[in-house]
């Protein structure tokens, strides 16, 4: 069982004892990423993600940084999302006094030095070239452009160029005063500790001054009419999603939604893998995913299919989801979809990391915490009617969205597929 304190700066920590494993993670979740920047710092909290990892006044240097973890066989890592930013250190239990100092060291005294700057912002470029050349990656982006538009959740995490290039150490120094704020930050302590483990956190991440929070930029989720974005690329297969726009993370169909995506296409006995891969043969990887964000989300299918049958799989695919629609779900495919969560679930919680991250990501963006257990009672819950209500919710035809990489120029033709949706 886990146990929350509220330090009386407002930082939030959670304790997850694991006795069965002999390694602790620290885990950090910053409510802050894309989604909070203007236009003009778009890329800047990825940026700045990068650079705590650069050197300290303690640790001076990236390398000393890694030497003092690789030495003790350490993983760590950070990334940065929509809404939020992560950093994590995992370690044997015993070296939990080191990782703690570490963690609480690169946060809290980054030097932030104009070099290092200038040598990560070639880094993030190339980074950024790496996942535009990238289809499998880069669609993603292209789809959740196709979404939110020029908005702050519809633009790149990594930023574009233009900014990456303009970014100087003043506006990182202002960016992490504004947003590296104690109550927009929660630590997540788990596997093996000691009892006094929460105390000593505390010690560290008690000091940081309390400063206001702040909220993410609004979006509009409203869409009149289907979409498509063509990028045109010449590749040996089309890379495409498409999908819809769907619930917000608290909605209380999110249940309903995660049994109706492994049914669609989240595992190798899904509808859509089953249908396109297995009967047609017309892909080697196609798949269902969700979406989350604060006030919206999406459930949308990637596939990767040979350039001259995508229009074919395409209208499959739509076929697919209007069946679901129309007909509903088996009781035989409820269970079976139900059973798949409760395995993934079980096997999720061997990781000392990731029963940090699922509580410490419940906390930080939807303010409550359900354990494993009343998650999976919840998804008991969900009937066939539950997944009626979600598809008569989301899948509306003026809702649908198309991206697609790949050697096409004519959209008009791909805007006609989705006006035609063909009926059961």
């Amino acid at each position: 069982m886990f146990k929350k304190t509220v330090l009386p700066n407002k930082l939030r920590l959670i304790a997850v004892p694991m006795k069965e494993t002999k390694a602790t993670t620290l885990y950090v979740g910053v409510k802050v990423g894309s989604r909070y920047e203007e236009k003009e710092q778009n890329g800047i909290s990825h940026f700045l993600e990068h650079l705590f990892f650069k050197g300290t006044k303690k640790r001076p240097s990236t390398l000393l940084i890694s030497q003092e973890l690789d030495g003790i066989g350490a993983s760590y890592n950070a990334f940065t999302s929509e809404e939020m930013t992560g950093f994590y250190i995992q370690a044997e239990s015993s070296k939990f006094a080191l990782i703690l100092d570490v963690l609480y060291d690169i946060l809290q005294n980054s030097l932030f030095a104009q070099e290092e700057i200038e040598r990560e912002r070639g880094v993030i470029l190339e980074e950024a070239n790496m996942y535009k050349d990238t289809p499998l990656k880069y669609i993603f982006d292209l789809y959740k452009l196709l979404l939110y538009g020029d908005t702050p959740l519809g633009r790149l995490i990594i930023g574009q160029a233009e900014q990456i290039k303009s970014f100087k150490r003043e506006d990182f120094l202002r960016y992490k005063e504004k947003f590296y704020v104690p109550a927009q930050i929660v630590l997540a302590a788990a596997g093996r500790l000691e009892e006094k483990s929460v105390d000593k956190i505390g010690q560290y991440f008690g000091q940081i001054p309390s400063r206001p929070k702040h909220e993410p930029l609004p979006v509009s989720a409203i869409q009149k009419s289907p979409r498509v974005l063509l990028n045109y690329k010449k590749t040996d297969q089309a890379h495409l999603i498409l999908g819809y726009k769907s619930i917000e993370r608290a909605s209380s169909l999110r249940y309903a939604q995660e049994v109706l995506n492994v049914i669609l296409g989240a595992s190798m006995s899904s509808r859509l893998f089953t249908e396109i891969r297995e009967r047609r043969g017309l892909c080697y990887h196609i798949s269902s995913e969700t979406w989350y964000f604060n006030d919206t989300g999406s459930l949308l299918v990637y596939a990767g299919v040979p350039i001259k049958k995508t229009k074919e799989a395409i209208g499959l695919i739509l076929k697919e989801l209007v069946k679901v629609k129309d007909k509903g779900v088996t009781r035989a495919e409820l269970q079976k979809a139900k059973d798949y969560l409760k395995g993934k679930m079980a096997l999720r919680m061997e990781s000392s990391f990731n029963q940090a991250s699922f509580y410490a990501d419940q906390e930080l963006l939807l303010d409550e915490i359900k354990t494993p257990e009343e998650e999976l009672k919840e998804i008991e819950k969900v009937g066939q009617e539950d997944i009626i209500r979600l598809t008569e919710k989301i899948m509306r035809p003026e809702g649908l969205n198309l991206a697609i990489i790949g050697p096409f120029k004519k959209k008009r033709e791909f805007e006609a597929l989705l006006t035609q949706v063909p009926r059961q």
